[in-house]
């Protein structure tokens, strides 16, 4: 059952416990003025998660919080922007000077990647009371590498999330201070991770709920209230909750549904343009899709091809070219005929992070049309499947008759995502398919433990056939957190790895110490439309997020949301 939430902020006597184990009651005097409006709430109730997430938005959010005494507060950032002129200590602290002080010499004190906490006297005119305040002071930018974050997002989750920890009942008041507007996003992101949305655990009917999280971004003193804050924490969470969910409750139909409920949730702008089942995909000859799918069709759990276009507000051509994401979606994982050992098949519920990222992204993209002014329409395509065992299942040898009409022998059934997505590539770049003409296509999948190898837990593996594109996707990585790192684009070097003497190709690689994770990348390029390819106006680009689409504990991240939200946004700010 249930428990029944508190008005946000509401001020109430509590019993506050100090790190000297000293209880002190206190009540605000000003209960009247320290309700906060509701700000946004990131959250679902079918997540069935221990609290909830909102974000501050306004400076009167964060004015109310601080007369809040049922409230955790936990502070991350660099020392300077935390410094900066006292400006983060006044927004934090208003008009105590004895708080403000009492920070400033803590976060002097306190070196990069430092946690320390204390116990501040907020006593004022306005209000009176302890404040617990726990301080995360992360690396300077000059000390970060070309390859992170400027702001150390990942430092930043890690430490906001362990020293929300132990919050119990109380509320916990999460603020990131940066000193440029351009690193918002990427705190807000940060922050919109430190919470897992997801749990199935028993709760007892009296049990006592965690308290809920409140984070905002503060930067040049001020609450930042970008479009993001009200479109990326909830597509954040969506995704983690997805990526966590049990196989047995994320089944390819309940995927499609997710799919529809998003859809619904984001009104007139987003419409389903078709829906695609085993039948279908049969007969229409996405036989890859088909293939994976068809062991898990025999017991009622179709592979699945869903379209949803984003028609923005301030499109003027409805069929103008789009910007096309792609997302491989195997809700489990058994590996197929070439079957994984016990302890590599679990975790596999997570092998449909890409689509969840993917989905979420659109998501976070379309809440913001009423904020914005995008000009180009978006295509998500989900290739949804359970890549199962049975009488049905593709076998070592099967050749399967790709959508793009090239034929793949089977050497690997475990190499099923690249399937999945080649179907997916070939439906969207297809000249004749009149429901999506894209410039741009975007594939995003967990798609080879090689990734990890080449280029890390953190990091992405980005392959695309732009140089531009390659440039952009770094750069906004580091900016959003959702870090990617290129891999090697040679088509003439690896094509060869998946010669068949049978078929046009086989789907998996003849030598595993050669690029796996790129020569994963070019099995999906291989089914783009040579047409489309021969343009010169557009561009591929294939993401592999095994390592960083989930935490090392092996809950989901909420990859991609943030880096694919920027991507849009930075093609269609461009000339057509």
């Amino acid at each position: 059952r249930r428990m029944r939430a508190r008005a946000p902020f509401a001020p109430s006597r509590i019993a506050h416990r100090a790190h000297t184990a000293r209880a002190h009651r206190v009540r605000s005097r000003r209960a009247s003025s320290a309700r906060v409006r509701m700000s946004t709430t990131h959250h679902d109730d079918r997540w069935r998660s221990a609290s909830t997430l909102k974000t501050i938005e306004t400076n009167d959010d964060c004015d109310a919080a601080r007369r809040t005494n049922d409230a955790k507060w936990v502070v991350v950032g660099a020392k300077d922007a935390l410094l900066e002129n006292g400006a983060f200590a006044r927004r934090a602290f208003g008009t105590n000077e004895r708080a403000a002080r009492t920070f400033e010499r803590l976060v002097e004190s306190l070196d990069a990647n430092a946690t320390r906490s204390t116990v501040l006297e907020t006593a004022s005119e306005d209000d009176e009371g302890l404040l617990e305040l726990v301080v995360c002071v992360m690396p300077e930018k000059s000390k970060m590498s070309r390859h992170n974050s400027p702001i150390a997002a990942h430092a930043m989750t890690a430490a906001a999330k362990a020293a929300i920890g132990d919050r119990k009942k109380r509320r916990a008041v999460v603020l990131a201070a940066v000193d440029e507007e351009a690193h918002c996003v990427g705190a807000l992101a940060a922050l919109a991770r430190i919470s897992a949305p997801y749990t199935n655990k028993f709760r007892a009917a009296d049990a006592v709920v965690d308290g809920e999280v409140y984070v905002g971004v503060v930067c040049g003193g001020e609450i930042w209230n970008g479009a993001e804050t009200r479109s990326l924490p909830k597509a954040v969470r969506r995704c983690q909750s997805l990526v966590d969910m049990a196989p047995n409750e994320l089944s390819p139909d309940a995927f499609v549904d997710e799919a529809k409920v998003v859809a619904g949730e984001l009104g007139a702008s987003v419409k389903v343009v078709e829906i695609k089942r085993y039948a279908q995909l049969v007969e229409e000859g996405y036989g890859c899709l088909a293939g994976v799918g068809s062991a898990s069709s025999r017991d009622g759990r179709d592979p699945a091809l869903v379209h949803l276009r984003f028609t923005p507000k301030g499109c003027v051509d409805p069929d103008a070219p789009s910007i096309a994401f792609v997302g491989k979606g195997i809700t489990f994982d058994t590996g197929g005929l070439s079957l994984k050992s016990k302890d590599g098949m679990c975790g596999m519920k997570t092998d449909m992070g890409g689509a969840a990222g993917m989905l979420c992204a659109f998501e976070s993209i379309a809440r913001e049309d009423a904020e914005s002014n995008f000009k180009t329409p978006l295509d998500l395509v989900l290739c949804i499947a359970e890549n199962a065992i049975g009488s049905g299942a593709i076998r070592p040898d099967d050749i399967l008759v790709g959508k793009s009409g090239k034929t793949v022998e089977i050497n690997n059934t475990d190499a099923e995502g690249r399937l999945v997505l080649a179907d997916g590539v070939a439906y969207c770049s297809d000249p004749a398919n009149a429901a999506c003409k894209p410039r741009v296509i975007v594939d995003m999948a967990t798609l080879t433990g090689a990734q990890m190898i080449a280029t890390g837990r953190k990091h992405a593996g980005l392959v695309t056939d732009s140089e531009d594109m390659e440039h952009t996707v770094v750069r906004l990585g580091r900016i959003t957190g959702d870090l990617a790192h290129a891999l090697p684009y040679a088509p003439e070097m690896f094509k060869s790895e998946f010669s068949s003497k049978v078929a046009d190709m086989k789907n998996s690689v003849a030598d595993r110490a050669n690029a796996q994770s790129s020569c994963a990348g070019q099995f999906i390029a291989n089914h783009l439309h040579p047409d489309w390819v021969a343009r010169d106006d557009t561009a591929w680009i294939h993401l592999d997020m095994a390592g960083p689409g989930n935490f090392k504990d092996g809950l989901g991240s909420g990859y991609g949301v943030a880096l694919l939200n920027a991507l849009y946004k930075e093609i269609d700010s461009r000339p057509q």
